[in-house]
């Protein structure tokens, strides 16, 4: 058996990442996944694309590799959670790509506390000056709290229902603030462990990206200073 296998066997943590046709950006994830300084159990990797590009590129990779008929991201990572082995579970997307030590100091901060989630921290950065304007208008240069990136305790996860598996954005806001309003035990890192600089690169997949999550996130109507700024 291979020793980085051996090794991930010996975590009781699931990672899950929901993935629907993003070959580029899961490429660069699976390297910051298979560097952390700290394996988890297992990364289950939740695919719905319509085609086998992932699947082909996963291949023979230390993965637990699931293709699903395409869903929203909610669903594909409830049941990237029912079908996991760990007693914890981590969160990402395919954009979200996680510091080498975000596991490691994770673990850590569970241990001393003995929290039941530690929340995503993620800084934001663009590439092109069309990418700075719109990091500008929605997260600034500061380190923001994010559902990728956290770190949650299965049965937690499991007691809340899940996300809701009916919205294409907005659903880890809506789970981020039952976890708040029960008073359960949780922690907010101070800095930043998770980076995300895939913002829309033309004013068209702006607008694009604009309707669709405006229209998914009116159903749980939340986010509305984020939406009036990009409607600006």
């Amino acid at each position: 058996m291979d020793e980085r296998i051996k090794y991930m066997q010996q975590n009781d943590l699931s990672i899950i990442v929901p993935v629907l046709n993003d070959i580029e950006h899961i490429k660069k994830l699976i390297i910051a996944l298979l560097n952390q300084t700290k394996l988890p159990m297992e990364i289950i990797i939740i695919d719905s694309s319509d085609n086998k590009k992932i699947e082909k590129l996963l291949k023979n990779k230390i993965f637990s590799y699931h293709n699903i008929d395409k869903s929203l991201p909610g669903k594909s990572t409830n049941y990237g959670v029912k079908i996991s082995k760990g007693k914890w579970i981590g969160f990402l997307d395919s954009k979200t790509i996680p510091k080498k030590n975000w596991i490691e100091n994770y673990i850590k901060y569970i241990n001393k506390k003995k929290y039941q989630v530690v929340f995503g921290m993620t800084e934001f950065s663009s590439k092109t000056k069309f990418q700075e304007l719109i990091q500008f208008a929605s997260y600034g240069n500061i380190p923001h709290e994010t559902f990728p990136g956290t770190i949650v305790k299965k049965n937690i996860y499991l007691q809340l229902k899940g996300l809701n598996e009916f919205v294409r954005a907005g659903y880890d806001i809506e789970w981020r603030n039952k976890i708040k309003k029960l008073n359960i035990d949780y922690f907010l890192p101070s800095k930043p462990y998770i980076v995300y600089s895939a913002f829309p690169s033309n004013l068209f997949d702006l607008i694009k990206k604009y309707i669709i999550y405006s229209f998914h996130t009116a159903k749980i109507d939340i986010q509305k200073n984020t939406k009036d700024i990009y409607l600006s």
